[in-house]
């Protein structure tokens, strides 16, 4: 006799197609002359109600890091910056903004310069370094990113004028869209485990399966219940 089923468990993607499992075990085994738990011990479905996944998607950034540390006592500068967490896809809109910012510190803007401060340097505007060569793009059609950066080579001095420009920019690169050709990619599942131990009493042994590649958009999906295999076995029940 089985037992009640667990909650279903976490989609196995957060778009579709993804999957979800639950699972039970048998509360009662059978004697000598019982019937077996018939069924699934795991059982698989569909999340159908999550949105398909999308192929054109937009370029994503973080938020700003912390400011970092000042680089000197007196006069120095601070940075922070952001990082690509998505690349543009399809007709996906390209990231173009700054990637990094660079400040004054001690003093910031606006503030009096610590006294500390007042005859240890000689006047001088801040000076940035020439922008680094483009990085190679991130992909080779439908929409990639690259990115260049430079440096401050001099930070301002007492009275000089601070760095307030951009450090690293990105913009978008390879636009043409990709040939329309596109070879779908069903489910595929993995490996069957070893069988397992046979049951105490009932006669049934499983080994199990994982997907080892999911779908894309147009691919075929895998049968939720091909992933657990029930067989028979010679259990000690069977020997009383």
């Amino acid at each position: 006799q089985w037992g009640p089923w667990s909650p279903w468990g976490r989609c196995s993607g957060t778009c579709s197609p993804a999957f979800r499992v639950r699972h039970r075990d048998p509360i009662k085994f059978p004697n000598h002359c019982g019937v077996p738990a018939l069924g699934l011990e795991d059982e698989y479905e569909l999340c159908d109600y999550l949105q398909e996944c999308d192929d054109n998607q937009d370029c994503l950034l973080s938020s700003w890091s912390l400011w970092s540390d000042c680089s000197c006592e007196c006069f120095g500068i601070k940075e922070r910056s952001k990082r690509i967490v998505r690349n543009a896809k399809g007709d996906g809109k390209p990231c173009n903004a700054t990637m990094k910012e660079v400040f004054p510190c001690n003093p910031g803007t606006e503030e009096e310069v610590p006294e500390k401060c007042l005859s240890s340097l000689q006047a001088g505007d801040c000076e940035l370094s020439a922008w680094t060569e483009w990085t190679d793009c991130s992909a080779s059609c439908d929409g990639g990113q690259r990115e260049r950066e430079r440096s401050v080579e001099t930070p301002n001095l007492k009275g000089g004028q601070p760095c307030n420009n951009t450090l690293k920019e990105v913009e978008a690169c390879s636009t043409v869209r990709c040939p329309n050709y596109h070879k779908c990619q069903s489910c595929e599942w993995g490996a069957w485990s070893e069988w397992g131990l046979c049951s105490k009493c009932g006669g049934q042994r499983y080994r199990t399966r994982i997907i080892a590649k999911m779908p894309d958009y147009c691919g075929a999906l895998c049968d939720p219940g091909a992933a657990k295999e029930v067989g028979t076995c010679h259990s000690q029940c069977a020997d009383n």
